[in-house]
């Protein structure tokens, strides 16, 4: 029961198998072929969190650089509502200003004929 014989606990079910209360461990050559299949792994795993780091740091400098287009563009937008703003404000005085004029004329020349009694002596003189 208690032999050195890895041989032994080979299962009858496959190759590959063994008879868990008669194994003794791996061999050399095992061994060997476990680290080695366990180092490809590690290396695997570590290209794949490298490429995920990488892809992760490009999409970082992406959203970086829509953050900036973006605020760029807030500038750009900010800067033509400021522009327009003072643009309608310069109509807006001067369309005052024009009114204003308009009103000065229309009672200094238009509404300046004020009626005098030789206007009003006119009316009911006669019977008709």
């Amino acid at each position: 029961m208690l032999t050195e014989n890895p041989d032994v606990a080979k299962s009858a079910l496959g190759k590959n198998r063994a008879i868990g209360f008669m194994y003794k461990g791996m061999n050399q050559e095992e061994l060997k072929k476990f680290y080695a299949a366990q180092k490809e792994q590690m290396a695997a795993n570590k290209a794949k969190r490298d490429a995920a780091d990488k892809m992760e740091a490009e999409w970082q400098a992406l959203s970086k650089s829509i953050q900036r287009e973006v605020a760029r563009q807030d500038i750009l937008d900010q800067r033509q509502r400021r522009e327009m703003a003072k643009q309608l404000m310069e109509e807006n005085q001067l369309l005052a200003m024009q009114q204003k004029e308009k009103e000065k004329y229309f009672k200094e020349v238009v509404y300046n004929n004020t009626p005098t009694d030789e206007y009003y002596s006119q009316f009911n003189t006669t019977t008709r």
